[in-house]
């Protein structure tokens, strides 16, 4: 094992050791201890030596395993223009990341331009302890006052300052803060990000991404709890032995999801936060994890899309290409096609750019042949042609009837003015969904003597699929 070195900065003996038992010594139990290791000495020292740096752009190593506390970066901002203040908020606990920010307009407040912003980041995460009873929290700041006040150094005078003090009164009956300050605009990771959120809250400069990274997990924002709540309900419909175990946690609920996929247990947690408008998903990436991520994206801007995704896959795939690409493999089509397909077919190009090996790339093919379904009902009733039977609440494909190894419309729905290529287009596209949207996205009983069930074993015969099945959609918006 390589060797490491633990910098004390602040503790009961600050200085550079050689085995964390030496460490722990002299930060258990130490208020507002201050510690992380290194691989080299020279490193460890000079973190100690240097009292701008504080933490670099990896995470304290108090962070870990340490569920009684909490971590915050805050930082503020102002707009002159619309005289309003922010904050921005990176707050770990148990693992976890969550980002936080909001503007506000106070007119007692607004004189102190980004450091009343700061202040509220400063109350955010206290308020976010006490909110999840988390005993201890450390705050990394860059304005000296968001100690000082608290601490008396400063006397607060004026009356957001008098309201930040009391406010720290009352809450550290309830959890130990310990401030510690960073160098503003210094290239710390997390106290940039406090500060991009905080403009981002303000519309200034590029906006935070609408994923954030959890440790065990991802997390995507804008999804409300009731599109998530319907989520749940397609997901009972495409397995039909989901367990969906349910309950309250603070700011929303937990839903622990079950399935028993030819006899494997696949598991997920997912936790929708109702005010936040924010779902954290943990769990494998099997066939449940990719089937919910796939309805997420449903509910997701255009925009918003390849942000997910990336988080999704741990690629870094930029916006603006896969946007070019699905102009160019949509030429046709690509200012046509319904929004609810839309965002399922920036997925499927998307998914062109996933390589690798992997044990299974059905669910890479889904984005595709799903969207195949809405485009083959647009043309049936573009073209008078009856998707759902006078007696049924649903919708089918009974107008096709089996002729050799392909299916072809039922003499009964031909029309006059029904082309020779709209003909021969229904005909391929049936044919082709039907091909592959049952032997894909369907099980069929393992135990049968004749199993049709197809399982796509590398990403080559997946990218395949999805441009056959682009170029098809495509080929409709050409023959209209």
């Amino acid at each position: 094992m390589a060797q490491k070195f633990y910098a004390v900065k602040n503790g009961i003996q600050p200085g550079v050791y050689t085995t964390w038992d030496e460490c722990k010594k002299n930060v258990h139990g130490f208020s507002g201890a201050i510690y992380k290791s290194f691989t080299t000495k020279e490193e460890a020292e000079r973190f100690i030596e240097n009292p701008n740096e504080i933490l670099d752009d990896h995470l304290p190593d108090s962070l870990y395993g340490v569920k009684s506390k909490a971590i915050a970066y805050v930082d503020g901002s102002y707009e002159e223009r619309k005289k309003q203040y922010s904050y921005g908020a990176v707050i770990f606990y148990n693992g976890n990341e969550e980002h936080f920010c909001e503007k506000f307009s106070d007119q007692d407040m607004i004189s102190m331009r980004n450091v009343a912003g700061e202040i509220e980041g400063a109350k955010r995460a206290i308020k976010f302890c006490i909110d999840n009873n988390i005993k201890a929290l450390d705050i990394y700041y860059d304005y000296e006052g968001i100690e000082k006040w608290c601490n008396g150094i400063w006397k607060a005078k004026k009356s957001g300052t008098i309201a930040y003090k009391e406010y720290y009164d009352k809450a550290i009956d309830k959890v130990s803060i310990n401030f510690i300050k960073v160098k503003g605009h210094s290239g710390n990771k997390y106290n940039d990000l406090a500060d991009l959120l905080a403009k981002s809250a303000l519309g200034i400069g590029d906006q935070v991404n609408c994923i954030s990274n959890k440790v065990n997990g991802i997390v995507a924002n804008n999804v409300k709890h009731s599109d998530f709540v319907g989520i749940i309900d397609l997901l009972k419909e495409d397995f039909g032995d989901l367990k969906c175990f349910e309950k309250d946690i603070p700011y929303g609920k937990e839903y622990t999801l079950t399935i028993f996929n030819n006899e494997k247990k696949q598991r997920l947690i997912v936790s929708s936060y109702i005010d936040k408008n924010k779902v954290y998903i943990n769990g494998e990436k099997e066939e449940l994890f990719n089937r919910l991520t796939s309805y997420i994206v449903e509910l997701l801007e255009i925009e918003d899309i390849p942000n997910f995704l990336n988080t999704v896959h741990d690629l870094q795939i930029d916006k603006d290409v896969v946007e070019s690409e699905f102009n160019s493999y949509f030429p046709n089509s690509y200012n046509l096609i319904p929004d609810e397909l839309n965002n399922y077919l920036h997925q499927a190009v998307y998914n062109l750019h996933i390589t690798g090996n992997i044990y299974v790339a059905d669910f890479l093919v889904e984005p595709a042949i799903r969207p195949l379904e809405g485009i083959l009902k647009i043309a049936l009733q573009e073209n008078n042609i009856p998707i759902r039977k006078k007696q049924d609440n649903y919708d089918s494909f009974f107008v096709f009837k089996k002729n050799k190894d392909r299916y072809i419309l039922r003499d009964k729905y031909v029309r006059e003015d029904h082309s020779e290529n709209i003909l021969n287009y229904l005909s391929e596209c049936y044919t082709y969904f039907n091909k592959n949207r049952h032997t894909l996205l369907h099980w069929d009983n393992p135990k049968n003597e004749l199993d049709t069930t197809r399982i796509l074993t590398t990403v080559q015969e997946a990218h395949t699929i999805i441009k056959d099945t682009i170029k098809l959609i495509d080929k409709y918006y050409k023959l209209r």
